[in-house]
């Protein structure tokens, strides 16, 4: 694995978001190390492959332990305490044989010594043959040592192992009858980290009955394993062996035909899947074949993502294989089949490569419906990993296809794609535009769910820019939609983008009310990522309607499961929304120290919204302390990123926090002009704000 994918399986396995992994390896250190910071692990990190390799996966200051193994020595570690390991002494190598072979036929010490020493102690050998010798009750234990002592033939080496180890896979290997044995060698050319009976079927060319029966054989000879159920994967010196033995006594073309036909089966179920978990994708034709492999049952959507969930390993790396094997066609298929899931996931370096593959090799063959699917999601993957003029570009060419090929889903997806990045770049007045283009066209083919989420995009964009009544307009529009097609991850969504508009209005209590409403709908999901954010925006609404304590303890549920989750963007929201509350209770330290620690995160991660956010907040408690100077930095840098940015809200809130310092040291004309450039921009954004702006106004004159 590269640092970046294993980084990214820790965080997973940590119970951290998809969606807040990021992909810079620096980024993924800093959230990794952030994440375990406070945790008491024991980390295994195991067949490291080099130093390079592990140092980004160590925790840091953590009070974890890591323990890492190789067959390397890893030289240059910080704070490492490295143990060699040498074969198992001679007693320990005894007494492991017997425990597999048996006490009552292993009471010749001598015999059994010189069996342990010709598996030279190592423990899988000794393993092996001692359970090939307790499948054999009629040897004895000098019919073992003779045949132990038998050449090796050609297979003598074996990268990292001792001949020791050939000679007791050789001795399983021999006890395999033709059929078993041209199994054990073609399940070796499984390129992916474990299979199913069902892909051994189709590596096999067997029904799957004929195939179980051998699985099971290669189990009972401990040749083959099975960490769950009907998951199967060798020890990795024994698919090596396996592999060395397929090159050896099979053809080139029998490897060829045995990985076209897996490359197939995991083709067609990732295309079934694909069209079960993601049914309003945009996609090319499915694939077809003449004689169709036996396919994994996926009835609904949820088994689908999670077949793809425990098969997405396998096909990486059957598209992997198929790409540098001379078969782009079915690794340019597979990297479309994969594409929902790997964006859905937030699998983005995963999905990066073979994107671009995908797009050199539709614009090799001149296939242009295909080549513009491929680049809309090349386009959307370029923008998810912060590449915005490549998005911009890509998404540019796939919109230039679409319109000459007269595609017009691929359209409408190409002014979504572009529009999602213009909102990205602060630039929501060409959003709107592009999501408009978008909302026509799929108006005429009439496909309600994609209005709804055009109309979910026009308003969040609008809203951005002021335009109050109409972004509302909009959501509602969009949260029918999302009802009647039965989205409720959509609805969701909608639904907290609307309780933030009325925050944004002023009305606090309807705010209130739809966050408070939406709360049980989060719970019920299981998407804790959801739940945490309608807490954060119920707690900001307490806050504003006085209720501190309230507020102060949602921000503290909401920060611990945006902690939980690795989710460093929202730890930062959580952050400013406790020091808002505190500042509100009279806690002026409490309030400096959130803010500040969202600074820091916000800063980190590159996240305006929330820099402006902090440096507003911090500014603030600067002021309370009087040190108006201090509040003055704070204040003027918040408004230098909010304008930036255009985040215009934010930018009118620190020029209104800057007019209290300016009137505080005299300078009330200066005071006067920040206080009438705010209230321009708030009367269209936050009528609340807006009316208290006005009041101070009033009050100087």
């Amino acid at each position: 694995m590269s640092p970046s994918a294993a980084l990214s399986t820790l965080l997973r396995m940590f119970g951290v978001s998809p969606d807040t992994i990021p992909v810079q390896l620096d980024e993924l250190i800093a959230q990794w190390r952030t994440t375990i910071a406070a945790r008491r692990a024991v980390i295994v990190l195991d067949d490291a492959a080099s130093p390079e390799q592990v140092s980004p996966l160590l925790p840091g200051n953590s009070p974890s332990l890591t323990i890492i193994t190789s067959r390397r020595h890893l030289a240059g570690l910080p704070h490492a305490l490295p143990i060699p390991l040498d074969v198992l002494p001679a007693d320990d190598a005894v007494a492991l044989f017997r425990s597999f072979a048996g006490q009552e036929r292993t009471q010749d010490a001598a015999a059994t010594t010189r069996i342990v020493h010709m598996c030279g102690y190592l423990p899988l050998a000794i393993e092996l043959v001692a359970s090939r010798y307790r499948s054999r009750p009629s040897w004895t234990l000098t019919t073992l040592s003779e045949r132990l002592a038998r050449g090796t033939g050609p297979l003598n080496e074996i990268r990292n192992a001792d001949e020791e180890m050939v000679r007791a896979f050789d001795l399983s290997y021999r006890a395999l009858d033709q059929a078993q044995r041209r199994a054990f060698r073609r399940l070796g050319l499984h390129p992916g980290p474990d299979f199913t009976a069902k892909a051994a079927a189709a590596l096999l060319d067997l029904p799957a009955e004929e195939t179980e029966r051998l699985i099971e054989a290669l189990l009972e000879c401990h040749l083959l394993r099975e960490p769950t159920p009907d998951r199967y994967r060798y020890h990795d010196l024994l698919g090596e062996y396996a592999r060395m033995l397929a090159r050896s006594e099979d053809t080139d073309q029998d490897h060829r035909q045995a990985m076209d036909r897996l490359t197939t089966f995991y083709l067609m179920g990732a295309e079934q899947a694909d069209r079960l978990a993601y049914p309003r994708r945009v996609r090319l034709a499915g694939y077809r074949t003449d004689q169709p492999p036996a396919l994994p049952r996926i009835r609904t959507a949820q088994e689908a993502r999670a077949w793809f969930a425990a098969e997405h390993g396998n096909l990486l790396a059957t598209e992997h294989h198929a790409r540098s094997h001379d078969a782009p066609w079915g690794a340019a298929r597979m990297a479309h089949a994969l594409a929902g899931f790997l964006d859905a996931e937030c699998h983005w370096q995963n999905a990066a490569d073979l994107l671009q593959h995908a797009v050199d090799y539709w614009s090799r063959t001149g296939d242009q419906p295909a080549l513009c699917h491929a680049l809309l999601c090349l386009s959307s993957n370029q923008a998810s990993t912060g590449r915005y003029p490549q998005a911009a570009e890509t998404g540019e060419r796939a919109l230039d296809i679409a319109r000459t090929t007269g595609d017009y889903e691929a359209e409408a997806e190409s002014y979504r794609v572009l529009g999602v990045l213009h909102w990205h770049l602060g630039e929501n007045q060409t959003a709107v535009k592009l999501h408009q283009r978008a909302l026509a066209i799929s108006m005429n083919a009439g496909n309600l769910w994609t209005q709804a989420r055009c109309r979910n995009n026009i308003a969040i964009s609008l809203l951005a820019l002021g335009k109050i009544s109409l972004a509302q307009h909009h959501f509602r529009e969009a949260i029918s939609g999302f009802r009647a097609t039965g989205d409720q991850s959509g609805l969701i969504r909608t639904l907290n983008n609307l309780g933030d508009l009325y925050a944004h209005r002023g009305d606090l209590t309807l705010a209130r009310q739809t966050f408070e409403q939406l709360l049980p709908l989060t719970e019920s999901t299981g998407n804790l990522y959801a739940h945490a954010m309608v807490r954060t925006n119920l707690a900001t609404i307490l806050a504003e309607s006085g209720d501190i304590d309230t507020a102060l303890a949602l921000h503290r549920q909401a920060l611990a499961d945006f902690r939980t989750l690795g989710d460093r963007k929202s730890q930062a929201t959580a952050h400013n929304g406790l020091g808002e509350a505190h500042h509100k209770s009279g806690s002026i330290e409490a309030s400096a120290e959130n803010h500040l620690q969202a600074l820091q995160i916000a800063r980190e991660i590159g996240a305006p919204q929330e820099v402006t956010r902090a440096l507003r907040g911090a500014g603030r408690a600067e002021l309370s302390r009087g040190q108006l100077d201090s509040a003055a930095e704070h204040f003027e840098a918040a408004i230098i990123v909010a304008h930036r940015v255009n985040a215009l809200d934010e930018e009118a809130r620190a020029q209104g926090a800057l007019a209290e310092v300016r009137l505080a040291t005299g300078k009330t004309s200066e005071a006067r002009k920040l206080l009438q450039q705010a209230l321009t921009t708030l009367r269209s954004l936050d009528d609340r704000e807006a009316n208290r702006i006005s009041e101070q106004l009033s009050e100087l004159e």
